[in-house]
């Protein structure tokens, strides 16, 4: 604990939860028909955390699966819950776009990459509602953009970053492909 420091995105309250469901479970152990085990994800932002346990043999035998996630939207005391998949595949991108750096008073004499970043955001909103069926859940974020360093100077580059979010294997398997065209 570092007093005024935190992460911020709930994996303090996820943990707290399990180590209290643990608790609970192993209170009424005699009445539990199975054996229950609880598996914390690491790395859970980068995706590898869930293939490590996998791997590790983690679910090996395991009968039913149950993920947790805080969702602050519903009341205090309340959960939610659904069979099949709750939360989407998460793949994240980057996309470095290269112009011509000019001065801005000379547009005429650069390649304008923020024009072209803020084409390519646009074009990849298009993405769900014109390339992917609407019986498909597909959701494009940039969730950062970055370029230049002063007011008067169009930037050489800019970055964009974000996430795309698909239910459908094959749907995250087309995403690259069709992002790299809009992007061309």
């Amino acid at each position: 604990q570092h007093p005024g420091v935190m992460h911020a995105c709930g994996h303090d309250f996820h943990t707290a939860v399990m180590l209290g469901a643990a608790g609970l479970l192993k209170a009424r152990e005699a009445q539990l028909p199975g054996r229950v085990r609880l598996l914390f994800q690491p790395a859970e932002e980068v995706s590898v955390g869930a293939r490590q346990l996998i791997h590790a043999g983690a679910l090996q035998p395991v009968s039913a699966v149950f993920g947790l996630h805080n969702a602050p939207e519903l009341p205090s005391g309340t959960f939610a819950t659904r069979s099949g998949a709750f939360y989407a595949n998460v793949d994240r991108f980057s996309i470095r776009i290269t112009g011509k750096g000019a001065h801005a008073a000379k547009p005429e004499e650069g390649i304008d990459s923020i024009i072209a970043a803020s084409h390519i955001v646009i074009a990849l909103q298009t993405l769900p509602s014109r390339r992917v069926s609407s019986l498909e859940s597909l959701v494009v974020s940039v969730t950062r953009i970055e370029g230049g360093n002063t007011w008067n100077v169009l930037p050489q580059t800019v970055e964009l970053e974000g996430t795309v979010r698909t239910y459908s294997t094959q749907v995250r398997e087309q995403v690259p492909d069709m992002m790299r065209q809009v992007i061309h």
